[in-house]
């Protein structure tokens, strides 16, 4: 158990200290590592005795400040938008023969992402080129649409759960229907990120609210808060194979497709998810 302690909670941290350089991605793999060391917490319940609980919830609330996905918005604005300003500078000045082939290019390999195909990515570049006039000029008009939105959707993102809701979906429906093929392109992952950081807030929580159970029963849960609906968790006995397995926790706040829930092992046995969409379902 104390290794396990040692090896949890500087995972933590380590996910933690990956999001400091407040670009998107480090954010959503900060998330994720969360979210696998509270569910190796959950699974191994049964296994810690109280004395480290109590230590692991101590270490997690000390552990270095989560960052958010509104933290990430200025590198947002200056790897993207702002790059294809410079980037026209740089043709500019370089007298380049071809500058908005170029850029044509450039464009489309800043939409590399995993999976997409060349001609998707040039059939996007195209399209953004097209909005533009075919012209660098048009490209910069483009380009400097995007800082407003950028500060617009950083205040939406800072607020908490039981506000945000409504702002957001006004955004993505303002976004889904602008003329400037870049705020479509840039702009549409914001919501999911931070659905899956208010998930991951409270999946954290959990593991806080279920030591508390432990160790000083009803009042215990009912200390603690779940961040993403402002009210103690939902708990019911989870029964697996017709065996009482242990227990559930549930946010009431529902932002993503299903529900946030972590389960707390109990007795040992067949394994199960303990967490996610498929939470409750046998591990094959």
């Amino acid at each position: 158990p104390e290794e396990a302690r040692v090896d949890l909670l500087a995972a933590f941290a380590l996910g933690r200290h990956v999001s400091a350089d407040r670009v998107l991605i480090s954010a959503l793999v900060q998330f994720a590592i969360e979210n696998i060391v509270a569910s190796i917490v959950a699974e191994n319940f049964y296994q810690l005795p109280p004395d480290t609980l109590t230590q692991i919830s101590d270490g997690l609330k000390s552990a270095p400040p989560q960052g958010l996905v509104a933290d990430c918005i200025d590198a947002e604005n200056k790897s993207f938008g702002q790059y294809y300003l410079r980037k026209i500078e740089e043709l500019r000045s370089d007298d380049e023969s071809r500058p908005v082939a170029r850029m044509r290019e450039l464009i489309a390999g800043t939409l590399n992402e995993e999976g997409t195909p060349a001609e998707e990515r040039i059939a996007k570049a195209d399209k953004i080129m097209a909005a533009a006039g075919g012209t660098l000029e048009g490209l910069v008009r483009l380009s400097q649409e995007l800082p407003p939105l950028y500060e617009q959707v950083q205040r939406i993102l800072r607020l908490p759960a039981a506000e945000y809701q409504k702002p957001m979906t006004e955004f993505e429906n303002m976004v889904n229907a602008h003329p400037n093929p870049l705020v479509k392109e840039f702009f549409a992952v914001f919501d999911n990120c931070r659905k899956k950081e208010f998930g991951t807030q409270s999946t954290v929580a959990m593991v806080h609210a279920a030591i508390a159970f432990k160790l000083r029963g009803e009042e215990g849960l009912r200390s603690v808060i779940d961040p993403s609906a402002g009210q103690p968790f939902e708990f019911e006995r989870f029964v697996f194979e017709g065996v009482d397995r242990g227990f559930k926790l549930k946010s009431k706040f529902r932002g993503r497709d299903f529900d946030e829930v972590l389960i707390f092992v109990e007795k040992p046995g067949s394994r199960f998810r303990t967490t996610g969409k498929r939470a409750g379902e046998r591990v094959k």
